[in-house]
């Protein structure tokens, strides 16, 4: 899982530092994508510490994202309205991991992935959702399993590769759109 989360990690870097445009929307994510990576394996705190770090780790970098373009104030509901749905999934496959085998799961993130691009338009603003929506749905998760003292259930380097996941998925489809306008432009 370890040699997994840092592939996905250098490759959103490599990503987003030779091919996006934006430099604060490069700077944040080489932030957030360093940060992640220096905090994976930390040894010295005890699990729990470990994942309330990378849930506030989560849901900062998610509002630092989220709040880079103004917004209607009525689109701010949207990242809490989905952690909902976030952690209905994440306690489906807690309740019945048969189905984490199935291989269309992958086809699955990339179907949440493109229902999020209908509520937030910009790369920025959907990264930003994602993380927010993973952190808030993930301690959303621990504080129900907490109440029946399930909470060791969920694993915090599952959460993080979920994460960065969908981060790379929205790295590929910002290369596809800018490739699409490239295009169009010539």
């Amino acid at each position: 899982m370890t040699a997994m989360f840092y592939w996905y990690a250098w490759t959103i870097s490599i990503i987003g530092y030779f091919f996006l445009q934006k430099i604060s929307l490069r700077l944040r994510l080489l932030l957030f994508t360093g940060v992640s990576m220096s905090t994976y394996s930390v040894s010295f705190w005890n699990t729990e510490q470990h994942f309330y770090l990378h849930i506030g780790m989560l849901g900062a970098f998610g509002l630092l994202f989220w709040t880079g373009r103004k917004r209607e104030w009525t689109q701010h509901f949207w990242p809490f309205v989905l952690s909902l749905g976030y952690t209905s999934v994440q306690l489906f496959f807690i309740v019945n991991p048969v189905w984490l085998e199935l291989p269309g799961i992958q086809l699955g993130l990339i179907g949440v992935i493109i229902l999020l691009k209908y509520f937030c338009p910009d790369t920025e603003g959907l990264i930003g959702m994602w993380l927010f929506m993973n952190a808030i749905g993930t301690l959303s998760s621990h504080l129900i399993l907490s109440l029946y003292s399930q909470d060791e259930l969920l694993f915090n380097d599952q959460v993080l590769l979920l994460a960065l996941k969908g981060v790379l998925i929205l790295m590929i489809f910002y290369g596809v759109a800018h490739l699409k306008n490239r295009n169009k432009k010539r």
